[in-house]
């Protein structure tokens, strides 16, 4: 006897195999594993960056305290080597 796949069967497999488990299968970007990872500060100047800065790092440098200067060059290092806006990784979890 011949057992044909379909997406009704495949579905309820994934239902059974996924059953109460809170979060997807699906692994989370590097990114946004990083984003996670940063402390409350880090978080706190990436959206001010975005809110009142448009996203410039340079304009949010001038008016912060030099106690944040480090974090601002260490987030602003991973976007550049990374090609990728943080921003837009608090946003999607916000």
């Amino acid at each position: 006897m011949k057992h044909e796949t379909t997406i009704s069967n495949i579905a309820n497999i994934a239902n059974t195999l996924f059953a109460g488990q809170t979060t997807s299968p699906i692994p989370a970007s590097p990114h946004k594993v990083y984003l996670t990872k940063l402390d409350k500060n880090s978080r706190d100047l990436l959206r001010l960056r975005d809110e009142r800065y448009e996203g410039n790092w340079d304009a949010l440098s001038r008016v912060v305290s030099s106690v944040d200067r480090p974090r601002i060059d260490l987030l602003r290092a991973y976007e550049d080597s990374h090609h990728v806006d943080l921003g837009e990784y608090l946003r999607e979890s916000a």
